[in-house]
């Protein structure tokens, strides 16, 4: 296989889709607005249980301040006055790439993921929880809690990759 090749299939895999679109819609009635463009069809699936609600929510010590700052990034200037929200094991959307490439990215609870962010370079999180929240505005938010890797700035002697660490509520950003 050429390099390019090789190149172009990292990090690749094919899954089966076991839910079809029209089970996922019957599902998931409501549709889920995105506060970006190059963000669409957005599919929430597999309700979770009240119990791992109340495990994810027991972890979110500032749930309602960071979902309030996280409203006023997209836009939302006003308070929140309705508390509709459910909570998912997986989302789906799509994502169309500065380039004009249209990517179907899945998110799992438990997935490690890399995150962009503006003001420095690739930073990784584990998803703990996705779910969407009624706004103000009568529509459908998507958002996940993640918990954010530190990097400890060592490298681990045989693999010879960084190390990181779970950030603590201490030292989060």
């Amino acid at each position: 296989m050429s390099s390019n090749f090789r190149n172009l299939l990292t990090n690749w895999y094919i899954t089966e889709d076991k839910v079809s679109n029209e089970q996922e819609l019957e599902g998931n009635e409501e549709a889920i607005s995105s506060p970006v463009d190059f963000i669409t069809n957005i599919i929430l699936k597999r309700s979770l249980s009240r119990q791992n609600r109340e495990n994810i929510m027991k972890n979110l010590p500032n749930f309602k301040s960071e979902l309030l700052l996280s409203f006023m990034d997209i836009g939302q200037k006003s308070a929140l006055i309705y508390s509709q929200m459910s909570w998912y094991e997986l989302a789906t959307y799509t994502m169309e790439e500065s380039d004009g490439v249209f990517s179907k990215v899945h998110l799992h609870i438990g997935d490690v993921v890399t995150i962009h962010e503006e003001d420095s370079d690739e930073c990784y999180a584990i998803i703990k929880g996705i779910f969407k929240y009624k706004g103000n505005d009568d529509k459908y938010y998507a958002f996940i809690t993640i918990d954010w890797f530190d990097n400890i700035n060592r490298i681990h002697n045989v693999l010879k990759c960084p190390l990181f660490r779970i950030q603590t509520s201490q030292d989060i950003r």
